[in-house]
């Protein structure tokens, strides 16, 4: 009667590995594209309003240093304030820029195998607890079941933190994007 009880556990465990994946695949199988189309157009805006900011921004700094570097020693001209405020705004700019788009990146990297990741996951999840039910119904050795169970542990201790981070970082990565150009009214 073991294989009746085994054929009973197979089709229950990976029926509800099914329930569950599929909700997974399908919240999390386009986020790259919907990252893209969502915000791609916004950052690559946003990124260049920042770039035509900061030549202004030196072109007014080339602009200063030839007005007051007419006979003005060049140690004079890098320390006045002028020049230093429009420095330190161009270097803010391109900070700025360099920043949103790594972000960016970062995040439609994450992205694009985040499902995949996921539901690989849920995969060695279900495949472990499968192994350990066919193992208890089937009577194996007991000795067995100690380090099965501490493997499973093991393994969906790692897993849960490893997706879980990876999660937590896209959406977290998604969220200041939004911000950022919502703060800069580009979004």
């Amino acid at each position: 009667m073991p294989l009746a009880e085994v054929w009973q556990i197979t089709a229950v465990v990976w029926g509800v590995y099914a329930a569950l994946s599929m909700p997974i695949i399908y919240l999390f199988k386009d986020s790259y594209e919907k990252l893209r189309q969502g915000y791609g157009g916004a950052v690559n805006k946003y990124i260049d309003q920042l770039c035509k900011d900061a030549l202004g921004l030196l072109q007014r700094i080339i602009n200063l240093a030839k007005d007051i570097g007419r006979g003005v020693p060049w140690r004079e001209l890098i320390e006045d304030e002028e020049f230093c405020e429009l420095y330190d705004e161009l270097s803010d700019h391109i900070s700025e820029a360099r920043e949103i788009k790594e972000y960016y990146n970062r995040a439609i990297d994450i992205a694009e195998d985040l499902a995949e990741k996921l539901v690989g996951f849920l995969t060695l999840v279900t495949a472990m607890v499968y192994c350990v039910l066919v193992a208890l119904t089937l009577g194996s050795v007991p000795a067995l079941y100690a380090p099965l169970l501490w493997l499973l542990v093991y393994t969906i201790s790692v897993s849960v933190f490893l997706r879980y981070i990876d999660l937590l970082e896209y959406l977290n990565l998604k969220r200041w994007i939004k911000e950022c150009l919502k703060k800069a009214r580009v979004l």
